[in-house]
């Protein structure tokens, strides 16, 4: 884990690609899976079940890891989203998906002083380090649940390294 976030390319965040809102880490591979074919956030929601809108909040996560990229309404695999989907389940496919979340500072700095918090996440720490980063949210009911969805990333993560 440690040479992961060693090797962190800390990037600030894209302003076109929207700061993930999707909880759910095996959402977000079946995700990966179903845009073999590309879809738009209606059909994407439609093969997996959920409502209309986390349709785009999955695109736009796998936009966000650089998994995905959309065009004219459609969600496309990138090359790293190909080389993840062609993965089974297994240790190298979560070191790309961790080392595609360590490439976000925010993320980076999150695990890191979660790691020397030993594993506990520090709720009040997190949102200051999204708001102080993303300039785009600008409500604390909107950054509350942006640090939820990143603390539930961090969670997966300390739950597949050993």
């Amino acid at each position: 884990m440690t040479s992961i976030s060693q090797q962190s390319k800390m990037i600030s965040e894209l302003p076109n690609v929207p700061y993930p809102q999707a909880n759910s880490i095996p959402r977000i591979i079946d995700s990966i899976h179903y845009l073999r074919e590309s879809k738009n956030a209606a059909e994407l929601a439609h093969s997996y079940g959920y409502a209309p809108r986390q349709g785009r909040y999955y695109g736009n996560a796998l936009r966000f890891l650089n998994m995905a990229r959309e065009e004219k309404g459609k969600f496309y695999l990138t090359t790293i989203g190909k080389k993840v989907e062609a993965l089974p389940n297994s240790n190298e496919r979560n070191k790309i998906i961790i080392e595609q979340m360590l490439n976000h500072k925010t993320i980076k700095l999150i695990l890191d002083h979660t790691l020397r918090n030993n594993g506990n996440p520090d709720h009040s720490y997190n949102e200051y380090i999204i708001k102080e980063n993303i300039s785009s949210i600008n409500s604390d009911e909107t950054i509350h649940r942006r640090t939820e969805t990143i603390e539930s990333w961090i969670n997966w993560i300390l739950t597949v390294i050993e």
